[in-house]
């Protein structure tokens, strides 16, 4: 099981940007697109309650839109989990 989930589309550049962080580091993830799936994107609204994206989850923690700082804690918390 992936420890990273997000949601997006082809379309946005934030999505395809989180997407090459994580694979230059390594991290496996699950990419579910909004585009292709209408019952990930009700899931996804359902869940979170908004339609932008990048929608990035990770151990109960959300990052909504791309906010670098953010997703790089969130890869700091993985390898800190990997350790244990």
């Amino acid at each position: 099981m992936s420890k990273f989930k997000i949601y997006g589309k082809e379309s946005c550049a934030p999505c395809r940007t989180v997407k090459m962080i994580l694979d230059k580091k390594g991290i496996a993830y699950d990419y579910i697109d909004i585009e292709e799936d209408a019952e990930a994107l009700d899931e996804m609204i359902g869940l979170y309650e908004m339609t932008t994206v990048p929608i990035v989850v990770s151990k109960g923690r959300v990052m909504y839109g791309y906010t670098p700082s953010i997703l790089m804690d969130m890869i700091k918390d993985y390898y800190e989990q990997q350790k244990l």
